[in-house]
């Protein structure tokens, strides 16, 4: 089969999806759900900002293969440009109209690259951690990916209202930032619902199996294993 024709999953995003790649994490949850449906990229750099991505982007799409219509961006940023300015991480401060450019010059970086795409965006999560964060501030960021979402024409999924509408949501964050076990289970159910609504062609349900099965091959006498 053409390595070409398999659909291909790139998630990029900061700490949140870097980590989200590890053992239980929900890029890794992501990443299990799509075996042998499609291929899911790495392309999360922890302390990033929508600035920061959008300087490196050519090199985040870099190995990416032949990009087009079989490929789909979840972009999840926020967290790091949402840092107060002034506070312990200001460095990742991103003013609120800036970030809503970057989104929009992410956006058609990857539309340069792959025209024929689809992208789905992933709102901030609320915080605790208000050393470095209000969740005020945060719900800004939020709405600021949604107005992005909106202006693109880009479906976009509101992970700062579907947790914070859940009573204890403080639970599914091991450090007021990141994510516990229990929310990187909310975030993987909450995007595999959102890409069933908004992309239901790159639902694992509607993809082919890619190589066909061992049965296949195996003949009588065979041992398959």
């Amino acid at each position: 089969m053409n390595s070409s024709r398999i659909a291909k999953v790139v998630v990029i995003g900061d700490s949140l999806t870097e980590l989200g790649f590890r053992t239980g994490g929900w890029a890794s949850q992501l990443t299990a759900w799509y075996t042998r449906k499609a291929d899911v990229f790495n392309r999360g750099l922890s302390g990033y900002n929508t600035e920061w991505v959008a300087r490196v982007l050519d090199d985040l799409l870099d190995g990416l293969g032949a990009l087009g219509e079989n490929h789909l961006f979840l972009i999840f940023l926020g967290a790091n440009d949402s840092a107060l300015d002034g506070g312990g991480a200001s460095r990742k401060h991103v003013p609120l109209s800036r970030f809503e450019e970057n989104l929009g010059a992410i956006v058609m970086g990857i539309r340069r690259s792959a025209p024929k795409a689809r992208l789905l965006f992933l709102t901030p999560l609320p915080v605790t951690r208000v050393e470095e964060r209000t969740n005020a501030t945060v719900k800004q960021y939020a709405a600021a990916v949604l107005a992005a979402a909106g202006r693109l024409s880009l479906p976009a999924v509101d992970l700062w209202a579907a947790a914070s509408g859940r009573a204890g949501w403080e639970a599914m964050l091991s450090d007021g930032l990141h994510l516990a076990p229990s929310g990187e289970r909310f975030v993987f159910e909450t995007v595999a619902l959102a890409i069933k609504e908004h992309c239901p062609d790159f639902h694992p349900d509607t993809l082919p199996v890619f190589c066909p099965p061992f049965e296949s091959f195996a003949k009588d006498g065979d041992s398959a294993s």
